[in-house]
């Protein structure tokens, strides 16, 4: 808050330098202009959907931002004039302003620091369990077996698990509704099937909490961004009662369904 409130009580003097100073360059001219998205970039933040553009954006943005304090810095207090007071509190500013870019820049806390598992929070849903499952999965299943799992093992499955994940992005099938669904009708067969859905990877701890991202499985998902209630774990659940479904896997949280005998997909030798 220090750095953001530092920020932005020096950027209208800051832009007030450069138009009476150098609004005649060009380039100077460009970054100050791009320096006023930053307070727009602040709004976003407080926003499900605008949290990440706002994340991604601030390293650009404090190059703009750093030109425009650095002409507010130059104006007001010129090098020849500076004592070792005045220098003490320009290193104190500047690095309260610099430590708060990049925790800013690296999003909440939950995302910096380390902690327990958290349901759909990027770097928080990494855990042990679920890559070593990935592992599990590419030393038994082989490679290239199309899966239907969440996003967090979406990540797991392609990258310790070499296995292909069936997405509405790549395949443009909306396989998240085989999750969602109470039961396993005709309608989530057919989409098993359309998609050639071989493996389903389900993660119980999904039905422990909202999604810290606001989506489960993608974004086009059912009530994304607007879920007042965890997925029910008896959705999740539900393959266990189908007798054309193996289950194959279970490591206490992560599970693993062979979905091949509804889905007619083959196994990858």
């Amino acid at each position: 808050l220090a750095s953001v409130a530092l920020i932005s009580l020096s950027l209208p003097f800051g832009l007030l330098c450069l138009w009476f100073r150098y609004r005649s360059n060009a380039l100077v001219w460009m970054l100050g202009i791009v320096a006023l998205v930053y307070p727009v970039s602040l709004v976003l933040r407080l926003t499900d959907s605008g949290s990440e553009i706002s994340d991604r954006s601030s390293a650009f943005l404090f190059i703009s931002v750093a030109c425009v304090l650095a002409i507010f810095i130059a104006q007001f207090w010129p090098t020849q004039r500076l004592n070792w007071k005045h220098t003490s509190l320009l290193v104190s500013v500047i690095s309260v302003v610099f430590l708060g870019g990049i925790i800013l820049g690296n999003g909440s806390a939950s995302e910096i620091l380390p902690g327990p598992y958290m349901v759909a929070a990027d770097g928080r849903s990494i855990e042990p369990e679920g890559i070593q499952s990935a592992e599990w999965a590419y030393s038994y299943l082989g490679p290239n077996n199309r899966m239907a799992t969440d996003r967090v093992n979406q990540l797991l499955m392609s990258t310790f698990g070499n296995q292909r994940l069936v997405t509405p992005t790549e395949d443009k099938i909306d396989e998240e509704a085989i999750f969602f669904s109470p039961s396993l009708g005709s309608y989530e067969i057919s989409v098993l099937q359309q998609a050639r859905v071989r493996y389903l990877v389900v993660d119980l701890r999904l039905s422990t909490a909202l999604p810290y991202v606001g989506f489960y499985y993608d974004e086009g998902e059912p009530d994304a961004y607007q879920h007042t209630t965890p997925i029910a774990q008896k959705d999740l659940t539900k393959f266990n009662t189908v007798p054309q479904i193996n289950r194959m896997f279970d490591s206490g949280n992560i599970v693993m369904y062979d979905v091949g005998g509804l889905s007619n997909a083959p196994q990858q030798p």
